[in-house]
């Protein structure tokens, strides 16, 4: 819906073009992109709320996104007003804030806090944060990669695959014990499941492979597997079970034929 406004603005301005007003026309086209940003600055920034929810130890987003696209949504309408010098400055202002504040009430605020990081073991609770952060990216371009894939089935073997990894996530969450393990094997198998599928959706897309698919479902079923055993075992002192599974993980991509180079 707020997309959705910036239309009759674009239209206005395509309209002035006709009366020959020009400046105006840019001012108003300008407008109408200025929110269209300011919705996917909104719409993400709603995302990553989401995501700061979910987990238990979290720092704010870099970026207030909501915040920014609030004022960003109350300077195109300061524009648009401004094409009209009858409205006059302080009427200007007033329509603008408006603007801006409804767009704050609606949405609201970007989480402005970290949270899960206080008490005595502070610097390893911020330690889990940062290894979760980093993993998450992962799982982030691994589900954007899966949507490429022209196989609504397999979109969703994926995304169990990434319930399972964030379920495993807030494990980690509630007992950061021997993070450097689990750090080493989020990162080797996250890598490992983002490098399967933006290949797999690149070679899939292209030839159909069937063979590929298979394989590709096998090593997404192995992962899944993996995770769901390794979510209560992960934190416990088992250095070389972890390194013998990693050690089994390369071998299978190795011999994965939709990881080998194209």
């Amino acid at each position: 819906m707020l997309r959705a406004t910036a239309v009759p603005i674009f239209v206005a301005g395509a309209l002035e073009i006709t009366t020959g007003s020009p400046a105006v026309a840019i001012v108003e086209w300008a407008a109408a992109l200025g929110i269209g940003f300011a919705s996917w600055l909104i719409e993400e920034g709603e995302k990553a709320e989401t995501a700061y929810a979910e987990r238990q130890i979290a720092k704010p987003p870099a970026i207030p996104r909501k915040l920014f696209g609030s004022i960003l949504i109350g300077a195109a309408v300061f524009a648009v007003f401004a094409t009209n010098s009858d409205f006059g400055l302080a009427n200007q202002a007033i329509v603008s804030g408006l603007a801006a504040g409804l767009a704050l009430a609606t949405f609201g605020l970007d989480p402005m806090r970290a949270k899960g990081l206080e008490g005595e073991d502070s610097f390893e609770r911020e330690r889990v944060a940062i290894a979760i952060e980093k993993a998450e990216s992962y799982v982030k371009e691994t589900l954007d990669a899966a949507k490429s894939i022209k196989d609504r089935k397999l979109q969703a073997r994926v995304e169990s695959m990434a319930a399972s990894v964030r379920t495993m996530f807030r494990a980690i969450e509630d007992d950061p014990r021997d993070l450097s393990s689990s750090r080493k094997y989020l990162s080797v198998f996250l890598k490992a499941a983002r490098d399967a599928t933006q290949k797999f959706a690149h070679h899939y897309n292209r030839t159909k492979d069937q063979d590929a698919r298979a394989d590709f479902e096998k090593l997404l079923g192995d992962l899944e597997t993996s995770f769901s055993q390794r979510r209560e075992t992960l934190l416990l002192e088992n250095r070389t079970d972890l390194d013998v599974e990693i050690e089994v993980l390369r071998d299978r991509l190795a011999a994965s034929s939709m990881i080998k180079a194209q």
